[in-house]
């Protein structure tokens, strides 16, 4: 094997490592070139048609006498850059000589949108008369970029030199998306997407409660757990406000850490057995079996123990049935006294009655005397009526 064959399996093993892990940018529908100036018909489309052949007729070229000279590659969007591979003019009579001093620079303005100093500056060749710049150059440029510029303002006192001139026959720009997590396919698919992306190409947002920010890369579900307070595949489904600790299983909503207060369940949205009411604050009857009643309404679920009164069994018996006694006494006692004035209303009767019967006896034993006494007296005279009456007065 030559020495020249030998180089050129090392340097396409390069390609192939460079290659790898990265897409050509260069090649996307998206990109767009332009350059400086137009040497003939050589336009900036020649420096990404695929082709690297090395002579001039396959080459971007710029026109001759300019102040300077410039190729940019516009990617549409800025991305995550890895290397960018350059094949410059080298025809074997016709060497690389335009090619000192040039520089590489990234940027999000384009060339006519900045200055040198506004940009990110990859490479530059510092290379004099009457050395050479390699024509096929890789230079390693991680940095996230829109615009890709070689530039060169070299004025050589060369045979070789009419201004600066730029002949590029091919650039590839190789990286992946910024959404990308390290690298990606040829084709441009992440291997990995960044912390909260997704989707084939990682442009998809996980939801916002997947804990770490961190999804499924091909269906967005959160395979890492959701942040407290939420459960699901996707978290987007509240936990329990009763849950201690705010934590629930992703899978069903249970609480995992038990529950808070009074409450219990798998989702803690029940009353414990201990208690009842809203919000679960009543605690069941001190006389309930094993302290247990249902939580709608108290009723203790078991019964009362002995001596306590159902259905709450918050009383104890014996104080019930004194208080039952206290109450049935009343109206007895209410019928007493009624009786009781009734007696004496009946013997004031009597007595009245009595006074007029005695009353009218002695009125007519006092006319029989009268008229015993003095025959001629009418005794049914109203005036004697009236004096004998006086008299009982």
């Amino acid at each position: 094997m030559t020495l020249n064959s030998w180089m050129y399996w090392v340097y396409l093993l390069h390609i192939v490592n460079i290659i790898r892990g990265h897409e050509n940018l260069s090649r996307r529908n998206a990109t767009s070139v332009s350059q400086s100036s137009d040497y003939r018909n050589q336009t900036a489309k020649y420096g990404i048609d695929g082709i690297t052949t090395q002579t001039e007729y396959f080459c971007a070229h710029t026109a001759v006498n300019q102040s300077e000279a410039w190729f940019q590659v516009d990617l549409g969007e800025p991305f995550s850059l890895k290397t960018i591979r350059i094949v410059y003019r080298d025809e074997g009579y016709w060497r690389p000589y335009r090619f000192r001093y040039f520089y590489l620079d990234l940027s999000n303005s384009s060339v006519n949108g900045s200055t040198t100093t506004d940009r990110k500056r990859c490479y530059q060749d510092n290379t004099t008369v009457p050395d050479l710049p390699p024509s096929i150059i890789n230079i390693t440029c991680p940095f996230v970029a829109r615009y890709v510029i070689v530039q060169n303002d070299y004025f050589g006192n060369d045979t070789h030199s009419t201004g600066p001139i730029l002949e590029i026959c091919e650039i590839e720009i190789f990286g992946c998306s910024i959404n990308c997590n390290g690298e990606c396919e040829t084709t441009g698919y992440c291997a990995e997407c960044n912390t909260n992306l997704w989707g084939e190409n990682c442009i998809q947002s996980c939801p916002d409660h997947c804990n770490g920010g961190i999804c499924n890369r091909t269906t967005g579900s959160c395979d890492f757990g959701c942040r407290n307070g939420t459960w699901g595949i996707f978290c987007n489904l509240t936990c329990s406000t009763n849950c201690a600790d705010d934590v629930c299983e992703i899978k069903n909503g249970s609480c995992v850490n038990g529950c808070k207060g009074n409450f219990d369940g798998e989702k803690c949205e029940v009353c414990d057995a201990f208690h009842y009411g809203e919000n679960c604050k009543e605690s069941c009857g001190q006389g309930c079996i094993n302290n247990t009643c249902f939580a709608n309404n108290g009723t203790c679920s078991l019964g009362c123990v002995e001596n306590f009164v159902y259905p709450k069994c918050n009383s104890e018996y014996h104080l019930m049935t004194k208080s039952h006694e206290e109450t049935n006494k009343a109206p007895y006692i209410g019928v007493g006294i009624g009786v009781f004035l009734l007696l004496i209303f009946v013997l004031i009767g009597a007595i009245a009655v009595h006074r007029v019967f005695l009353k009218e006896k002695h009125l007519a034993a006092e006319l029989v005397d009268c008229k015993r006494i003095n025959p001629k007296i009418d005794i049914n005279q109203p005036f004697l009526m009236t004096i004998l009456e006086s008299n009982y007065l």
